[in-house]
C-alpha cells in the first residue's frame, strides 16, 4: 500500500494491484483483520473504489500494556510478580494489565538486578533496559614479555599486573609485537586472585633480499639499528616477522641521502628495494 491519506474522518489509500486481506491496529484496541476472499467472498481489484466502514463495538479493546525488557548479557531469566521469563537472545516481551510490579534480572556470573515499574497505559509499549553488572576474577597476569597486552574475548584488558575480568568463560589472547601471540580459553568461576602465567615465543627470523640502488656507500638499519653485516650483493638478512622500518643511507663525495619504507615482514614478503 501507499499514499494513505486522511479526509474528513476517512482513510483513502490507493493500491495499484489489488489486495486479498488488510489489517487495522489502533492503540487502544487488538488489531482487527480482514480476509476479503475468504470473509466476504469478494477481491478486492486496483482501479476501483471501495468504501469499509469500522465500529469500534466491533473490535476488542486492549487492556494490556506491551513491556518489553532488554537486558545485557544476553542470556539468563526475569522474574515479574513470580512468574519467570528466560530469555536467550537479550529481549523478552510480555502483555500486562495496569499495576504495579517487581522485577528480579538474573544471569550466571553476574550480580541479580532488582527493580519496580508500573504499567498505566496500554496504547503505548514500556521499555525496560537492563545492564546486569559481572562478577569479576583478579587475574595476576605474568608473562615474559613486558609489553604484552592481554585479551578477552576481543576485548583489551591490559599488561601484566593485577587485572579484573569478568567470570565466566573467555577466549584470551596474549599480543606483542615481534612474538608470536598465545591463544587459550580460560574458565574463571570464582571470585579472588588468580594467576596467569604466559611464555611468549619469539616469531621466526624469515630471510629477506634488501638492496639499495644508486652511487655511494650505502648502510642499512632495521627499526633504526645498524646492520653491519648487510652487503648489498644480494646476499639475505635474516628479520623478525612482523611490522618493521627499513632504512638505507647514501653517502656520497658532497651528499647525503637517507630512503625508509615500513614493510611488514611474513613468509610472503618480496625482495626490498630503495632507489636513490
Amino acid at each position: 500500500m501507499r499514499n494513505i491519506k486522511y479526509i474528513d474522518g476517512y482513510y483513502n489509500v490507493y493500491v495499484v494491484g489489488g489486495i486479498n486481506s488488510i489489517e487495522m491496529k489502533h492503540n487502544d484496541y487488538l488489531p482487527a483483520s480482514i480476509n476479503f476472499k475468504r470473509d466476504f467472498q469478494v477481491n478486492i481489484e486496483g482501479g476501483k473504489t471501495y468504501a469499509i466502514n469500522l465500529k469500534k463495538s466491533g473490535m476488542t479493546q486492549k487492556k494490556t500494556q506491551t513491556v518489553v525488557f532488554n537486558m545485557i548479557p544476553r542470556t539468563g531469566k526475569i522474574t515479574v510478580n513470580g512468574k519467570t521469563y528466560p530469555i536467550e537472545k537479550g529481549v523478552i516481551q510480555t502483555e500486562l494489565l495496569p499495576g504495579k510490579y517487581t522485577y528480579t534480572a538474573q544471569s550466571t556470573y553476574y550480580e541479580d538486578k532488582k527493580g519496580e515499574f508500573e504499567v498505566t497505559d496500554v496504547s503505548k509499549s514500556k521499555i525496560i533496559p537492563l545492564k546486569l553488572k559481572a562478577y569479576t576474577a583478579k587475574v595476576n597476569f605474568v608473562c615474559n614479555v613486558p609489553t604484552a597486552i592481554l585479551y578477552a574475548n576481543n576485548k583489551k584488558i591490559g599488561g601484566p599486573g593485577l587485572l579484573e575480568i569478568p567470570l565466566g568463560k573467555h577466549k584470551v589472547r596474549v599480543v606483542a609485537e615481534d612474538w608470536k601471540d598465545y591463544t587459550q580459553e580460560i574458565q574463571f568461576e570464582k571470585e579472588g586472585t588468580q594467576d596467569l602465567n604466559v611464555t611468549l615465543k619469539p616469531k621466526p627470523f624469515i630471510p629477506v633480499i634488501i638492496t639499495g640502488k644508486g652511487k655511494g656507500k650505502m648502510s642499512l638499519f632495521i627499526d633504526n639499528k645498524e646492520v653491519p653485516e648487510w652487503k648489498n650483493d644480494g646476499t639475505p638478512v635474516k628479520i623478525k616477522q612482523g611490522r618493521h622500518l627499513i632504512t638505507i643511507t647514501c653517502e656520497q663525495e658532497k651528499d647525503f641521502e637517507t630512503k625508509e619504507k615500513v614493510v611488514r615482514i611474513d613468509q610472503n614478503t618480496p625482495k626490498i628495494e630503495l632507489k636513490f
